[in-house]
């Protein structure tokens, strides 16, 4: 385990997998990332220990395929120890009905467990960046399940988690501030805020503003 006690402004990241010496070398080499931190649990059929829980993840990668547990309520199960936090699938390549499940649940990222370390750490790089990772093993299932899901959203594209913290933005509220209203992190915010605007084609505090107020968001 490393970093129990990381710089606030840090990403935190926890490792999850049986694998002792891959959850070692995981948590080494993101804790090498400009301002990311990583721990490491390899035992995640028990109760995470105080250390680990005091941490705080904003990113938890994990293997469904490592449990018996669907990834919808393993997702569930960790946002019930950690808090508001990205979920991250670590998954063999070979697992495609487990990443289509993963995609439906709401994680930020599928990574396969067949690929490098450097592709691994550009997909954790993208994410922390705000982006959706999906590996290309995975990528054309992956394209067709968010096209069909996106009727599932409202008209703007949002979440209603997006729009959410787009409001609270355009109401001129900082993203520490919007953090502990909601109990997330203030990465979890800005990330958030990042993928809303995206979809928008929205740049800047303005732009969010003018957006909002247009959409009788402020009334």
């Amino acid at each position: 385990m490393r970093d129990a006690n990381p710089a606030p402004d840090a990403v935190r990241l926890l490792f999850v997998d049986d694998n002792e010496i891959l959850c070692g070398t995981m948590a080494r080499e993101v804790s090498r990332l400009d301002g990311c931190k990583c721990m490491s649990w390899t035992t995640p059929s028990a109760q995470p220990t105080r250390e680990i829980a005091d941490f705080a993840p904003d990113m938890v990668v994990a293997d469904p395929c490592q449990t018996e547990t669907a990834p919808g309520a393993l997702r569930e199960t960790h946002l019930n120890m950690f808090g508001d936090h990205e979920s991250v699938a670590y998954i063999p390549s070979d697992a495609s009905g487990v990443a289509r499940e993963c995609l439906r649940a709401d994680y930020s990222g599928i990574i396969s467990r067949g690929e490098g370390l450097d592709c691994f750490i550009r997909a954790i790089e993208s994410m922390i960046a705000g982006g959706v990772y999906i590996d290309g093993v995975f990528g054309q299932f992956g394209a067709n399940t968010l096209s069909e899901d996106r009727t599932s959203e409202d008209e703007d594209g949002l979440s209603a988690r997006e729009r959410e913290i787009l409001i609270q933005v355009a109401k001129g509220r900082a993203a520490k501030e919007i953090a502990r209203t909601l109990r997330i992190s203030p990465k979890t915010v800005e990330t958030y805020k990042y993928r809303a605007m995206n979809k928008l084609g929205l740049s800047g505090r303005g732009a969010v503003y003018d957006f909002a107020e247009g959409q009788a968001w402020l009334a």
